[in-house]
């Protein structure tokens, strides 16, 4: 059995516990093992075209956040959007993600992180034409993974792409029930 410490050591995202330690203000000593999501069963979704895998939330491991790994096709972005109940911390595992907030956007690579506060107008877009990019969001407090799980298609194993649509009158009821809501369509800019 390995220690918290070698589960840890395993784990390529130390630098983004750092950042979850200062946010957070103390790791939860389970957190190592929710971040090592190489070794425990995931919750798999697509969701707006997007592969979600649902790593750790207050329904798998009893934390007050959510921490959501996302893979974005080429060329993908979200819809300009609001989280009024919850921050979310962005950090680049592969790839590249441009993130874009009132008036400006950010540029980000591999082991990059950014920091989006409650009530910020935002959009996430992947701005390569051929790789996909990977991130982990950290949603702060609960709430995206209520919207992955009760709108997201599941993830079919061979599958490149979901099949089926979104129940988007179910979105808009949980997304209103999360505080979250789309202010712009994709291509937009907050």
């Amino acid at each position: 059995m390995y220690s918290d410490r070698q589960k840890l050591d395993s784990v390529p995202v130390f630098s983004f516990l750092n950042i979850c330690s200062v946010v957070f203000r103390t790791i939860p000593q389970n957190f190592a093992a929710i971040i090592n999501y190489k070794s425990i069963i995931m919750n798999s979704f697509w969701l707006f075209n997007s592969k979600l895998e649902i790593i750790g939330d207050l329904e798998r491991t009893g934390t007050n956040f959510d921490v959501v790994e996302g893979v974005f096709p080429p060329g993908t972005q979200s819809p300009v959007h609001i989280h009024s109940q919850y921050s979310e911390t962005i950090y680049v595992v592969e790839g590249n993600l441009t993130v874009y907030v009132s008036g400006e956007s950010k540029e980000l690579k591999a082991g990059d992180t950014y920091f989006i506060p409650v009530n910020v107008p935002h959009c996430l877009t992947n701005p390569s034409t051929d790789l996909p990019c990977k991130a982990l969001a950290v949603a702060s407090t609960n709430g995206f993974s209520k919207l992955i799980r009760a709108v997201g298609l599941p993830v079919v194993e061979g599958e490149d792409s979901p099949t089926g649509q979104h129940d988007m009158a179910l979105a808009m009821q949980i997304m209103a029930e999360v505080g979250d809501s789309i202010v712009a369509p994709p291509g937009a800019r907050p």
